[in-house]
């Protein structure tokens, strides 16, 4: 499991600048930092970086691994009061996708936000869980919000 190294820190890239911000302690405070995508400090164990995450890389990964592998529709589920559907993507033995050989994913039934997202290693072990909490889909922000 990757978690940030303060509770409540942020990071936000920026294209124009393409340069990450930290806030250790929450948008706007003291102190904060300006990092390449490519520093260590801010990438995951297995190097994920920030300029290169987001929804559309992952459900591009899990259609990948889709293709090369099988799904499984595990059911419904309820997370936070949620309602989602609960599924497994496997790679045929030796498939994977950057290292992934196995996504379970649980995903809004009305959105397909996913709310969990477990990564797996094609020997069984963990790779990464993201769970999501007190997310806004399409929130409005400043112009300059990326470029602070």
């Amino acid at each position: 499991m990757v978690a940030p190294a303060f509770k409540g820190a942020v990071l936000i890239y920026s294209p124009v600048t393409e340069l990450v911000k930290l806030w250790l302690f929450g948008y706007g405070s003291f102190p904060s930092f300006n990092f390449s995508p490519e520093n260590k400090l801010i990438q995951s164990p297995s190097g994920q970086r920030v300029d290169r995450s987001d929804l559309g890389a992952l459900y591009q990964n899990v259609m990948t691994l889709q293709n090369q592998g099988k799904t499984t529709v595990i059911g419904t589920e309820s997370i936070a009061n949620q309602a989602v559907i609960y599924l497994i993507v496997d790679g045929e033995f030796g498939s994977s996708v950057s290292g992934v050989s196995q996504f379970q994913l649980w995903l809004d039934v009305t959105t397909g936000f996913p709310l969990k997202v477990i990564s797996y290693k094609a020997d069984g072990s963990l790779i990464e869980l993201v769970e999501m909490s007190d997310y806004q889909i399409n929130p409005m922000f400043p112009a300059d919000f990326f470029d602070q």
